[in-house]
């Protein structure tokens, strides 16, 4: 494949993605998950490969061909044969400061009462505060902004004494509609394997039919919303 045309794929893979990172930015999920599944997928599909001879790739040739070293593919192979756990381990392990820093007030001993419940933090001063929470699970990250996106999200609430309690127990930024993923199986899968399957020149069986429509003398009255 010529510079150009990964170039040009390239090119519309960003376009693809832009509506797609919204969307995921929406549910609370970081680049990091992202990637870790993006991965994943790379792994899955070339080890499905097979040469002239129709042997299966082996991890060396998998490691070549995803640009990923050895290491990385045998890690992401034992997860691939396990996909449920992949996905929830992944969650678990990339999630952003915001998700870290409730599981860490809903489950770290520094921050729970005598009855196991979350504390009622001061922003910040004697520890336990919320600056030194978000310290412990997000490093360096300015504890200012976690409190901002966890009170955009109505994950906590502020008490008459300045001080910030946890609502939410788990983080997604705002109301989220989850028909968006029924309609990503539903609809994105089908088509992006639809044109895996007309794209691929090694094809035996007839190709999927796939129309778009489009008309320039549509009014936007007419368009539906």
């Amino acid at each position: 494949m010529g510079d150009s045309i990964q170039t040009r794929m390239l090119g519309s893979l960003y376009s693809c993605l832009i509506p797609i990172a919204r969307i995921l930015l929406r549910y609370g999920i970081t680049f990091r998950q992202f990637a870790e599944i993006g991965k994943a997928a790379f792994v899955r599909e070339a080890f499905a490969e097979t040469d002239d001879r129709g042997r299966r790739a082996n991890g060396s040739r998998v490691s070549v061909r995803t640009g990923l070293s050895r290491k990385e593919v045998r890690r992401l192979r034992d997860k691939v044969l396990k996909v449920a756990g992949a996905l929830e381990k992944s969650h678990s392990d990339h999630s952003g400061p915001p998700a870290r820093v409730l599981h860490a007030w809903h489950s770290d001993a520094d921050f729970l009462d005598s009855a196991g419940r979350p504390l009622a933090l001061p922003i910040d001063g004697d520890e336990p505060c919320f600056a030194s929470l978000v310290r412990a699970v997000a490093g360096d990250v300015p504890a200012g902004a976690v409190r901002a996106e966890l009170k955009r999200a109505g994950a906590i609430a502020e008490t008459s004494d300045g001080r910030v309690v946890p609502t939410k127990r788990y983080y997604v930024p705002g109301n989220v509609d989850e028909k968006a993923i029924t309609v990503m199986s539903g609809m994105l899968f089908p088509l992006a394997a639809g044109i895996d399957h007309n794209s691929r020149p090694s094809r035996s069986t007839d190709g999927f039919i796939q129309r778009f429509a489009y008309s320039d003398r549509l009014s936007r009255e007419m368009v539906p919303a």
